[in-house]
């Protein structure tokens, strides 16, 4: 119910087309804003926010003049695995997000562009190590990182290069991000 509320601060009419661009995310703070009044439970709130957040990207990872390539999927489940989801409940929620529309498609009951995407989230998401960071603080610590901002960031590049790699060995992301550790003592 949530995933078009970011649409009334974004829509325009551009070259005679209704458009709203960047939808998504303007409806994440709305989204917050009703669930809060109602009182929703955190674990409700970080889904349902999860949910408007990435509700286009059945649609948009598969698209003919570009789709989304592993890197995308990773970071994508990941995302999803954070907030509590996962990649079966998206496809519906954006499935019926489509169906709601009078495209030739949606009138046929049909999501081609979703199952594409189901089917390709399913081969990344079989990949060892797709929802959890290989690389935690504990590794950072035994390299001589201090607790701290710093260390923040690296995880997050450690998290950037699992993504675009699909390592799940952290002393291999660690080399790429920090270089080569300490050898044999």
């Amino acid at each position: 119910l949530c995933h078009d509320l970011g649409k009334p601060s974004t829509t325009e009419e551009l070259g005679g087309r209704i458009v709203s661009r960047k939808h998504s995310e303007a409806g994440v703070a709305p989204t917050r804003r009703l669930l809060a009044r109602i009182c929703a439970p955190k674990w409700l709130v970080a889904g349902t926010v999860g949910l408007v957040r990435h509700h286009l990207a059945p649609a948009l990872f598969t698209r003919e003049d570009g789709p989304a390539g592993p890197k995308a999927y990773r970071r994508l489940l990941r995302r999803l695995a954070e907030d509590g989801l996962d990649v079966e409940l998206l496809y519906r929620v954006a499935r019926a997000d489509h169906l709601g529309r009078t495209t030739e498609d949606a009138l046929a009951e049909a999501f081609p562009a979703g199952d594409a995407f189901l089917a390709r989230a399913g081969e990344i998401e079989a990949e060892p190590g797709t929802h959890h960071a290989a690389v935690q603080g504990r590794h950072l610590v035994a390299r001589g990182i201090e607790p701290g901002p710093e260390m923040g960031r690296l995880l997050e590049r450690c998290r950037e290069i699992q993504d675009e790699t699909g390592w799940t060995d952290p002393d291999a992301i660690l080399e790429r991000v920090l270089g080569p550790g300490p050898g044999p003592s």
